[in-house]
């Protein structure tokens, strides 16, 4: 997941943001500081798994607070989230920070109203189908794959797909791929 990221600060930097890592966010969290000319922003770099290409969060107070997701006494709450699918590295999406945490909010309620109750501290997965449809899709066609010198996400991807497709019998639309980057 560590490549992942890097292709999403990558394709921000692409972008014109410079970001630097937020001091008011610790561990594993990759929460920047994001500047682009006059404007700066909090933004959080997820990335997705497994085969809906769910993204998760860990919830606090029955769905009221999330780690990362939401402010608390030491770190603002992002203002983006910023999300590559792992599925299909050639993707990396935008979404309002607010827009997300009323999502997953929204999602919680409705699940423990439907008797489902979410573990505490555990993550809270929701496929990226069904996170909010106003979103900005960067492209990341510069960026080269690690192992493949001189080769794009893009290509590998598309060959991938259409290899699988071909050998199972399929349309290309219905084959979805996961890449693990950690080698």
């Amino acid at each position: 997941m560590a490549e992942l990221k890097k292709i999403a600060v990558t394709t921000l930097e692409n972008e014109g943001w410079t970001l630097k890592k937020s001091p008011d966010h610790h561990g594993l969290a990759m929460v920047y500081l994001a500047t682009r000319n006059d404007e700066q922003k909090l933004m959080a770099i997820r990335t997705t798994k497994n085969v809906d290409d769910g993204i998760s969060f860990v919830p606090y107070e029955n769905g009221k607070r999330w780690k990362t997701l939401t402010e608390n006494d030491h770190q603002a709450a992002p203002d983006e989230i910023v999300v590559i699918s792992a599925n299909d590295p050639t993707k990396v999406y935008v979404f309002n920070g607010a827009e997300v945490r009323k999502k997953y909010e929204t999602e919680y309620d409705r699940r423990v109203s439907d008797g489902k109750q979410p573990q505490a501290g555990r993550g809270f997965w929701i496929p990226l189908r069904n996170f909010p449809t106003n979103r900005v899709e960067l492209s990341v066609d510069t960026i080269n794959v690690p192992a493949q010198s001189g080769k794009k996400i893009a290509d590998v991807v598309k060959k991938a797909r259409e290899m699988v497709a071909e050998a199972a019998g399929v349309e290309i639309e219905h084959v979805n791929l996961s890449v693990d980057w950690s080698g």
